[in-house]
């Protein structure tokens, strides 16, 4: 289950060698002085899309052409009525890059800047190039169904497709780019029935998936995953004649229910409808057991071990882990070269061979697109087979259809695709763009600027963020590249992959890693993880990344769209770890050392401040995080390979350090921006950061050492997007109810203050009364202490020498009989 290791070798050869290529590369986009277009825009390909462009890459949607008509309609503010000439925006953008390697990239993804016809609007769809209805076009992979032409790929060609995108604003209508790509359904896959009685209209639109199943980025995986599949045959064959009826048992099937796709450079496929595949990307059903002989179709089974594959842009709090959504499921995965076909791959239920008779809802005479192998993804269809069950096949049985294993099988197949991304720019920008430049104070011309530049910047904004969701979508088996010259840009890793990801990875001497297929994440949990296990580390021992396995770039400039701003690695740190002295730390060449976590700062604020965040050795999932926004060092560079030490203590003999995931990347906050909350003016002194005191002192100015003042800053080392407390100081993170929000900034006792700032947090004083000046509230004192059945020590000590609030387990026991809720996991 290794990936071999000499062909990525050669690969990055290939890639990296040729100064010639890398020079063959258009200029870049300037939007200050131009060129506007046919340039490249953090690794997007802009295209001019002007209606006097010969060959014109925009066109009628009717008539194919770019007819006079059209053109009041391409320049319409609204959006354009018109589409995006796809193979012409293909030929120009291989044009302007120059040969290239024949293996360069995979597929092209084309979009349209707010082109897309109004009725209709296409894809994604994935199309083969050189596919016409007497040749195949180019596949080079056996064994999926398709016939293999070996060598189709030239330097002049370097694609073995592209994919028709759509439009701009069909993705992100509501402007905000980066959170409707992942919210809501997808409207080019269709209408949804609302009930199993409503059958549905074919789909017009151009694309193959289905409406309430999938978001925009779940249609581009799909799209992107059609390079290699579903294509097998079955007991007849896989490829029928285009719009014909097929109910025989063959695995794959044209989907009646998508009428829109006629176009002859496609094989429109989709798994036969009466697969139980549990809610794959390229379709089949999800049929549940209803216990009583029926099977429902229904939404796809709950995907658990899973993270939000990127923050920005996602609602904060989004837990992905056991959400039913879509995904690629293994018999996808086996077809895409990221999962072995062997005896032990899980055998694939199916229902093709049951009649129309064993339909129990709807009931029916004959099979059609409402029911039967070609319905697409449905609910609330329900059979009722004869034999009680469905039936078993086997991955032998696959194999034996369709020639044999996959070829290249697992253990050779590349396990990642790449792509090359163009944006056909809207009729008119490059006017547009000019005009803005040449009249600066004009209002209208700089408004009309943003608004199509906004659309161009959205491309560059899911570029950067897509990998991460594709990876999501293959269980962290397969990696996306989308970067011009093949570099992986997306550093963010799950261990899904073990074979991959023991040579990605490697020790320093001294330490020991291994990987292994996913496992529960507690005992007994359904929750499943993937892990890079540290087995020996000695003190400050480092994991490194190795480049020659893909090469990789980290751009650290913050002018990006969606900069790499944060560091996060979810890691389960054993007990044996002394508590309050470890801490991770992230090398990069000619960079301080960035300490995780650091409530310091990164490189070290200075002043004489005294860390307090460190590793939390209690055995628990966490996720530890780092800004790296602020350092200069970083935010100046380019990187193509990183260290990353666990632990600067030694781990002890027998236990080890588990990594879920390591992530760089964006993040909604980087800022640290807790505060320390309710200080008494005579401990301003004790606070951790220069000018945490000088504030503090300010404030205190007119006011008595025993009283209080508030919103100091005081940073606790966990950025907010990653702090259980984001506003209040607690570098513990005790959450002692386990309910995911800190113990610090709860109200545990109601009285209307949290409990940093309580001086008797465990019972009822709203007048926080302090006749002694003792920093307990009267009602806790010694002698009054009927109502307090723990002492406030124990919660979170004296407020005034205790900022940090460090609950105990043991309250969370007493008092946090709360509804219990997971730790968001990231």
């Amino acid at each position: 289950m290794t990936m071999r290791k000499i062909s990525l070798l050669t690969l990055t050869a290939a890639l990296l060698g040729s100064p010639a290529l890398v020079l063959a590369a258009p200029p870049p986009c300037d939007s200050a002085k131009g060129p506007f277009v046919d340039c490249v825009r953090d690794d997007v390909l802009v295209l001019n899309g002007d209606l006097d462009q010969t060959p014109p890459l925009v066109i009628n949607p009717v008539t194919n052409s770019a007819d006079p008509a059209m053109k009041t309609a391409c320049t319409d503010a609204t959006g354009a009525n018109c589409t995006v000439n796809y193979s012409e925006a293909v030929n120009k953008a291989l044009t302007l890059v120059g040969p290239m390697a024949p293996n360069q990239w995979d597929e092209a993804v084309v979009f349209g800047a707010q082109i897309a016809p109004k009725t209709d609007p296409p894809g994604p769809l994935f199309y083969r190039m050189g596919k016409t209805d007497t040749s195949p076009g180019v596949n080079e992979v056996g064994g999926i169904g398709l016939p293999v032409t070996a060598g189709a790929r030239t330097a002049a060609a370097p694609l073995v497709g592209y994919i028709a995108a759509g439009g701009t604003q069909q993705a992100a209508s509501s402007g905000k780019a980066l959170t409707d790509v992942v919210s809501g359904s997808y409207g080019p896959c269709g209408k949804a029935p609302k009930n199993v009685t409503d059958n549905p209209a074919p789909g017009t639109a151009p694309a193959l998936c289905f409406a309430g199943f999938y978001n925009f980025f779940d249609a581009l995986s799909q799209a992107t995953g059609s390079i290699y599949g579903p294509y097998l045959a079955g007991m007849a064959p896989a490829v029928p004649a285009m719009g014909t009826a097929d109910t025989s048992q063959s695995l794959s099937q044209i989907p009646l229910s998508k009428k829109g796709i006629t176009d002859p450079a496609l094989y429109p496929r989709v798994w036969n409808s009466l697969l139980n595949l549990k809610g794959s990307l390229f379709a089949g059903n999800y049929f549940r057991n209803n216990g009583n002989g029926t099977y429902e179709s229904a939404k796809p089974s709950p995907y658990y071990g899973i993270n939000v594959p990127y923050q920005a842009g996602w609602k904060a709090g989004t837990v992905l882990s056991g959400t039913q959504i879509a995904r690629f499921q293994p018999l996808d995965l086996y077809v895409m070269g990221l999962l072995p076909g062997d005896a032990g791959a899980p055998a694939v239920e199916s229902f093709m061979g049951i009649s129309a008779e064993e339909m129990y809802r709807p009931t029916q005479p004959t099979f059609d697109l409402n029911a039967g192998p070609q319905m697409g993804m449905r609910q609330g269809v329900a059979l009722r087979p004869i034999t009680g069950k469905p039936a078993v096949i086997t991955y032998g049985q696959i194999q034996g259809w369709n020639g044999g294993v996959r070829t290249p099988a697992f253990g050779e197949a590349k396990h990642y695709l790449k792509q090359l991304w163009v944006v056909v720019s809207k009729p008119g920008y490059k006017k547009i763009m000019t005009d803005a430049m040449a009249m600066p104070m004009d209002m209208m011309a700089m408004t009309a600027k943003s608004d199509a530049d906004k659309h161009i910047d959205w491309v560059t904004m899911w570029r950067r963020v897509f990998p991460s969701y594709f990876y999501m979508m293959t269980s962290y088996r397969g990696r996306l590249t989308t970067s011009i010259d093949g570099a992986d840009e997306s550093a963010y890793w799950e261990f899904g992959q073990p074979g991959d990801d023991k040579l990605t990875f490697t020790g320093d001497p001294g330490v020991t890693l291994d990987i292994q297929e996913p496992f529960p994440a507690y005992p007994g949990a359904a929750e499943l993880t993937s892990a890079l296990q540290v087995k020996t580390l000695p003190p400050g021992g480092k994991i490194n990344f190795n480049p020659a396995i893909l090469p990789l770039r980290i751009n650290g400039s913050q002018s990006l769209k969606v900069p790499y701003n944060a560091v996060t690695i979810r890691m389960r740190i054993p007990t044996g770890i002394p508590k309050g002295q470890a801490f991770a730390q992230l090398f990069f060449d000619g960079v301080p050392p960035i300490r995780i976590p650091a409530s310091c700062g990164n490189p070290n604020r200075g002043g004489g401040c005294a860390e307090a965040a460190f590793l939390i050795p209690d055995g628990k999932w966490r996720n530890y995080s780092a800004t790296l926004k602020d350092v200069k060092e970083f935010t100046g560079g380019n990187f193509t390979k990183f260290s990353f030490s666990p632990s600067s203590v030694a781990l002890p003999n027998g236990q080890q350090i588990d990594i879920e995931f390591i992530r760089i990347g964006n993040v909604a906050s980087a800022a640290d921006n807790d505060n320390a909350s309710c200080v008494t003016c005579q401990d301003c002194g004790k606070l951790d950061l220069a000018k945490s005191k000088d504030a503090c002192n300010a404030s205190c100015a007119s006011k008595d050492p025993s009283q209080k003042t508030t919103g100091i800053l005081q940073p606790d080392g966990w950025i907010d997007s990653e702090d259980n407390c984001p506003t209040v100081y607690n570098p513990g993170q005790e959450d002692g109810n386990g309910d995911g929000v800190g113990d610090a900034c709860e109200d545990f006792d109601g009285d209307g203050v949290i409990n940093s700032c309580d001086n008797c947090p465990t019972a009822t004083n709203s007048r926080q009364r302090d006749q002694n000046g003792n920093g307990l509230g009267d009602v806790c004192d010694e002698g009054n202490q009927s109502s307090c059945f723990l002492k406030p020590d124990a919660l979170a000590g004296r407020t005034a020498s205790s900022p940090s609030a460090a609950f105990t387990l043991a309250l969370g026991g007493v008092i946090g009989l709360l509804a219990f809720r997971r730790r968001k996991k990231k």
